[in-house]
C-alpha cells in the first residue's frame, strides 16, 4: 500500500482524570500553497491574506484535541462569543423539554439567529425544535471530520440572509486525504461515580488529484458518554444553598405534603422516607423540601451515544474546473434521568392547563395520619396532598436524533473568475420514548386518590401494581425536517485600481424547508404527567430566494472597503434588502483596525411561526416578590 507519507506514529497514554489517545497515524492532507486566493467566512470573494473586514475566529484540529473535546458542543466552550444565553446544550438543559437538541447562541442571541454552515452549506433547522430551541442541531456535526471552525463574529445578514443576525459558525472538514488514521480515546473523572467517556475514529482516503484526478475519503466515529449523577459532586449535590443563594428545592414531596389543617411535614424534622428509595429530601424552614440534585439516580451528565460518518469525493475534469460530493451522517442516542413527577394540587394540566392535579387521602385510608390529623383539629377531613410520585419511578427518557446531507457541485474558473455551483439537500428526524416515570393525569389520578397507595411510605404489592399498571411508555414524539438549497456564486477583480483590484462576487439562492411535528394525542391533550403542558402538531413549509452582491474597493495602500447587498423573498414573510459596510486599515503590520455597520432581518423558523403557544410550568427556584 502506497501511503502520501512513509510515516507511522504510535502513542499511548492514559492519565486519570484527563483522558488518554491511541492513535496509528498513516498519512496527513496536503496544505494548500500560501499565495493561493481562498474563501474565508465572512465573504464571498476569495483573498490571499487571512485577515477580512470582518472579524473571523480560527479553531484548528490540533487545538481542538488539545481542550480535549470530543463532540461539537464541547468546541462551543472555547468559542469567546458564544454563550449560555440563548444556547440549549444537553448539560445545561437536562430535564427540560428540549428533545435533545443542542444549538449555538452567538453574542446571546439565540439559535434562530446564529447560521451554522457545513463546509459553508446551509444545514436543515432541527426537527426536534420546540418553544424556546431554535435552529441547527449541533449534533449534526461530524466532529471526526472537521479540520478546522471559522466563526464569524459580526452580523452577516448582507450575505448569508436573516439568520446570521447574531454571526456565523462554519464548520471546515478536511480535503484531498489520503491514507488511513485510526484513533481511540478514554477519559474517566478523577473522583468516579460515573462520566467515563469513549471514542474510537477510523479515517481513510484514496487518490491524488494532481496525479489521478480524483480523491475520495471517509471519517466514521464513535463516542460514547457515560452518565453522571448531581449528587456525586459537591458544587452540584444540592439545590438548597440559602447562605449564597441558589435555592432550588421544591414544595411537592415524598413522604406527601399536607395543606390541610397547616400539617404540613408531620414527620419533621424526619424527613427522609424509611424505605430504600433515592433520597432527596431535606429539613429546612420548619418542614421538609424537595431537593432533585441530592436524589440519587437523578443526572447531572446524561447517558449519550453518537456514531457518525463524513465522506467526500472530488474530481478534476480539467485543469480549471472540479466535480465534487459530500455526504455526512449522524445519530445521537440520549438517555437522560431526572427525579419523579410532582402531582397535586399546584400542577396543571389539560389542554389550556386549568385542571389542577388534586390528591387526596380519605379517612377510609389505612394510611390516612389520624394523630397528625387530630393534633391540626381536621380529623375525619380528606386531606390535600402535595406529592412527589416516587412509585412511578424516577422519569426516564430516551431522544434520538438522526441527521444527514448531501452536496452535489461544481466549482472552476473562466475568464479570470471564480464560479461555485452546487445542491445541497439535508433531513433531520427526532424522536423521544419514555421508558418509565411518566404515567396520563386521567390514569394515575383515580389511583393516588384511592385507598391503594400509601403517600407516605412503603407500597403494598397491590398499590404498586396499580401504579405500575398506568405506566406511559408510549411513544411521545416524532419530528422530521428537510430542507433543500441550490447556489450559486461568482467572484473575480474587475479593475485594477492603484492600491489594488477592485474585486466583486455575486450569487444567487433558491431553497425549500419543511417540517412537521407529531406529538402522542395524550400530549397534544396536556395529559402526560412530567411534561409540563400541552404539545401541539406542526405541519408547515416555506419557499425562499436571495440573490447577494459583494465589492472589495482597495482604497489606498492597508486600507480596504467591502460593500454588500443582499435581496430575500419568503414565501410566507415577504422582502427584505439588507446592506452592509465594512472598512479595514492595516497602518502597520502589528496593528488592524475594522469597523463594520449593516442591517438585519430576523425571519422566524418554522417553529416560531407556525408552532401553537403551549402552557407549562416555571423552573423550580424562581421567584415572583410582586405576588
Amino acid at each position: 500500500m502506497n501511503f502520501q507519507r512513509s510515516k507511522v506514529a504510535t502513542a499511548l497514554a492514559y492519565i486519570l482524570g484527563v483522558g488518554g489517545a491511541v492513535s496509528l497515524t498513516a498519512a496527513n492532507a496536503q496544505s494548500s500553497s500560501p499565495d493561493i486566493r481562498v474563501e474565508v467566512t465572512g465573504s464571498n470573494i476569495k483573498r490571499v491574506e487571512g485577515e477580512g473586514a470582518l472579524p473571523v475566529q480560527v479553531i484548528t484540529r490540533e487545538e481542538i484535541n488539545r481542550t480535549g473535546s470530543t463532540t461539537v458542543t464541547d468546541i462551543m466552550q472555547y468559542i469567546s462569543s458564544n454563550t449560555t444565553v440563548g444556547m440549549t446544550s444537553i448539560a445545561n438543559t437536562i430535564g427540560s423539554q428540549t428533545n435533545s437538541v443542542q444549538t449555538a447562541s452567538l453574542r446571546g442571541l439565540g439559535g434562530q439567529n446564529t447560521l451554522v454552515l457545513l463546509n459553508g452549506k446551509r444545514l436543515t433547522q432541527a426537527s426536534g425544535e420546540v418553544q424556546g430551541v431554535y435552529g441547527v442541531n449541533l449534533d449534526s456535526i461530524p466532529f471526526s471530520a472537521i479540520e478546522r471552525v471559522e466563526v464569524l463574529k459580526d452580523g452577516a445578514s448582507a450575505i448569508y440572509g436573516s439568520d446570521a443576525i447574531g454571526g456565523v459558525i462554519n464548520f471546515i472538514t478536511r480535503s484531498d486525504y489520503r491514507g488511513i488514521e485510526a484513533t481511540a480515546y478514554y477519559g474517566a473523572p478523577t473522583r468516579g461515580g460515573g462520566g467515563e467517556i469513549g471514542s474510537a475514529t477510523l479515517s481513510g482516503g484514496i487518490g491524488d488529484l494532481s496525479k489521478d484526478r480524483y480523491n475520495v475519503w471517509g471519517s466514521l466515529y464513535y463516542n460514547k458518554q457515560q452518565s453522571l449523577d448531581q449528587n456525586k459532586r459537591d458544587f452540584s449535590r444540592s439545590s438548597f444553598f440559602p447562605d449564597t443563594g441558589p435555592v432550588g428545592v421544591s414544595g411537592t414531596t415524598f413522604p406527601a405534603y399536607i395543606t390541610t389543617g397547616g400539617i404540613g411535614s408531620f414527620q419533621y424534622p424526619n424527613c427522609e422516607p424509611s424505605i430504600p428509595i433515592p433520597g432527596g429530601i431535606i429539613a429546612a424552614a420548619d418542614r421538609c423540601f424537595f431537593d432533585p440534585a441530592h436524589a440519587n439516580g437523578v443526572n447531572s451528565i446524561p447517558e449519550v451515544e453518537t456514531i457518525s460518518f463524513f465522506g467526500s469525493g472530488k474530481f478534476q475534469i480539467n485543469a480549471d474546473w472540479q466535480a465534487y460530493a459530500t455526504g455526512a451522517w449522524t445519530r445521537v442516542d440520549n438517555n437522560f434521568v431526572i427525579q419523579p413527577t410532582p402531582l397535586g394540587n399546584a400542577i396543571n394540566y389539560g389542554p389550556t392547563g386549568d385542571t389542577p392535579a388534586t390528591i387526596t387521602i380519605k379517612p377510609t385510608s389505612p394510611f390516612y395520619p389520624t394523630a397528625a390529623a387530630i393534633a391540626h383539629g381536621v380529623n375525619g377531613q380528606p386531606l390535600n396532598l402535595r406529592y412527589r410520585a416516587y412509585p412511578l419511578g424516577l422519569r426516564d427518557n430516551e431522544d434520538v436524533n438522526t441527521q444527514w446531507q448531501g452536496v452535489l457541485g461544481i466549482k472552476g474558473s473562466r475568464w479570470n473568475w471564480d464560479f461555485d455551483f452546487d445542491f445541497a439537500y439535508s433531513h433531520s428526524k427526532s424522536t423521544q420514548q419514555p421508558n418509565r416515570g411518566f404515567a396520563r393525569y386521567t390514569d394515575i389520578l383515580p389511583v393516588l386518590n384511592g385507598d391503594l397507595v400509601n403517600p407516605f411510605g412503603p407500597q403494598t404489592e397491590a398499590g404498586q401494581a396499580a401504579v405500575n399498571a398506568v405506566q406511559f411508555t408510549e411513544k411521545a414524539f416524532e419530528g422530521e425536517s428537510s430542507g433543500y438549497v441550490i447556489e450559486g456564486k461568482a467572484s473575480g477583480d474587475i479593475w485594477k485600481l492603484p492600491a489594488g483590484p477592485l474585486s466583486l462576487a455575486g450569487g444567487f439562492q433558491v431553497g425549500r424547508q419543511e417540517l412537521k411535528q407529531s406529538f402522542n394525542p395524550a400530549l397534544q391533550e396536556g395529559n402526560v404527567t412530567g411534561y409540563g403542558g400541552n404539545n401541539l402538531d406542526i405541519n408547515a413549509d416555506r419557499t425562499y430566494y436571495a440573490l447577494f452582491t459583494e465589492l472589495a474597493v482597495p482604497i489606498v495602500k492597508n486600507l480596504e472597503g467591502t460593500l454588500a447587498l443582499r435581496y430575500d423573498h419568503y414565501s410566507d414573510f415577504g422582502d427584505t434588502v439588507n446592506p452592509k459596510v465594512a472598512l479595514r486599515w492595516n497602518p502597520i503590520q502589528q496593528l488592524l483596525l475594522r469597523g463594520s455597520w449593516g442591517t438585519g432581518f430576523v425571519a422566524p423558523t418554522l417553529t416560531q411561526a407556525y408552532g401553537a403557544n403551549t402552557v407549562g410550568l416555571s423552573a423550580p427556584g424562581l421567584a415572583d416578590p410582586l405576588r
